[in-house]
């Protein structure tokens, strides 16, 4: 699991996964200039969650978090952990959610 600490906004300090923002399709997705510069050889999606809706007092956030098997990304400001590490560190309230919804549906 690769996570990286945000440095400014209202997640501050909180950690998330890498983040491709937009609305994309698996294939369109794949095909993005981010994607490609985020991992290192072939990443397979193994599993890619139902749409999320996570109100902030500000905005309306969509998300979808993707699964996606890699055995490195290409990215320095990323800190590699192992997954059952995820919960010493803070994380934003969405993604939080989503790691207990995971777990508890194993």
């Amino acid at each position: 699991t690769y996570l990286q600490k945000r440095t400014s906004g209202i997640w501050n300090s909180l950690y998330q996964f890498p983040l491709i923002e937009g609305e994309f399709t698996e294939r369109q997705l794949v095909n993005t200039k981010q994607w490609k510069n985020l991992f290192i050889g072939d990443p397979i999606i193994e599993k890619i969650s139902t749409k999320i809706k996570h109100k902030l007092s500000h905005q309306l956030i969509h998300t979808s978090f993707y699964h996606v098997k890699c055995d490195t990304i290409n990215d320095s400001n990323f800190l590699k952990i192992n997954w059952v590490e995820i919960e010493e560190y803070p994380l934003p309230i969405l993604i939080d959610k989503y790691i207990k919804s995971v777990i508890l549906h194993k």
